[in-house]
């Protein structure tokens, strides 16, 4: 008997264990892909928490872990997109322990704004907020103000919001997660103060050696688009010879293409383009570097016929590059300029030769008077 009983504990400690795992892998994923779509292997997780949250509250309904299995599981029904499900979820969370319900009560007014009342869930979070005390949820209503500000097209205020949960996280990850958002809001915004600002932070940040990257070569684009032109030189001199950034080295050697355009410095710029189509040969790196190319012997040179051959190998090089469709049509207008142009060649060269052929003609019926009038 008693065996039995410690095999059932262990059993239900490991369930309950296994779904807080499977919890915290999915918001792992989902905080990395923080304002796009669900990951799908995040919502299978979320499903795997509910099975067994659910297994828990079932087995054994006088467990002190219920509580917490039933947050789990209004939480993974939310990101599962089941706000119906999950409303009731916490309702019934709320009515059954009405002494500490300020989670259930943060991810009810959330339910509210994805069942299509964002005010009033703003209303319920701004109240929240002025009783709060622990930092981390604190941090955790100003981001949802965020996110619901970003829903109603406020992303000046979202921005707000975004920085006041940035300060008031604890969590490193998570405060790097946050700056990210905020560098590419800022960065979509043009206020790139805040956002080279804000990608520093990630950079300081983020445990994601990913995001890391990303932060970096966007420090770079920024002091570039700032004229900050010797900075970015220096920063990507210095990429380009640390290993840890390998995996960015293509976009590195892109950027500083790019800074000899904006300086002029066009030769320099196709002797770095043309080490990169060997150097990143079939990638999205060479593509934007054929594109980059095509655009300089169109605008730089007005050279038509090498601009189409080099928008043409975009696709060639890396069919799925963002460039593909704008160096196709480029290519396009190009065959159709000079085709026009042909076309008007030979227009011309019939017209000369017809107002030939009435010169003659015109030469011969005065000759015939003339030779009349003599006569």
């Amino acid at each position: 008997m008693v065996l039995l009983f410690v095999f059932s504990s262990c059993a239900y400690f490991n369930t309950f264990y296994n779904a807080r795992q499977y919890f915290e892998q999915a918001e792992k994923q989902r905080l990395e892909k923080a304002g796009e779509s669900i990951p799908p292997g995040a919502i299978d997780a979320y499903g795997k928490v509910i099975d067994k949250s659910q297994y828990v509250i079932d087995k054994y309904p006088d467990s002190k872990l219920v509580k917490e299995a039933l947050l789990l599981i209004g939480m993974s029904r939310f990101h599962r997109k089941e706000y119906r499900i999950a409303e009731t979820v916490f309702k019934q969370y709320v009515e059954t322990y009405a002494d500490n319900v300020d989670q259930a009560e943060y991810w009810l007014a959330l339910c509210k704004w994805k069942l299509g009342k964002p005010q009033p869930a703003l209303d319920v979070l701004q109240s929240m907020l002025e009783t709060a005390t622990d930092k981390n949820f604190i941090s955790s209503i100003y981001l949802s103000k965020a996110e619901i500000n970003l829903d109603i097209d406020n992303s000046k205020l979202a921005l707000e919001y975004l920085v006041l949960a940035a300060e008031t996280n604890k969590d490193r990850d998570e405060r790097g997660q946050i700056y990210y958002r905020i560098a590419e809001l800022a960065y979509n915004a043009e206020d790139y103060e805040q956002a080279l600002s804000a990608n520093t932070e990630v950079v300081k940040n983020s445990t994601s050696k990913k995001r890391k990257e990303e932060a970096n070569l966007q420090i770079v684009r920024i002091h570039r688009l700032l004229g900050n032109w010797d900075t970015v030189k220096d920063l990507i001199k210095s990429m380009l010879l640390d290993e840890t950034f390998k995996t960015i080295h293509g976009d590195l050697d892109l950027e500083l293409v790019k800074l000899y355009q904006m300086d002029g410095l066009m030769e320099e710029a196709i002797t770095r383009i043309e080490s990169i189509k060997e150097d990143y040969k079939n990638s999205k790196t060479s593509a934007e570097a054929y594109y980059i190319h095509g655009e300089i012997a169109l605008y730089d040179y007005w050279n038509l016929d090498d601009a189409k051959k080099y928008f043409e190998w975009v696709t060639r090089e890396y069919r799925q590059s963002i460039y593909t469709s704008t160096a196709n049509l480029r290519a396009k207008e190009i065959t159709k300029y000079q085709e026009s142009l042909e076309e008007i060649t030979t227009l011309d060269d019939q017209i000369l030769l017809t107002i030939a052929v009435l010169d003659s003609l015109i030469d011969d019926s005065l000759k015939s008077v003339r030779e009349k009038e003599l006569k």
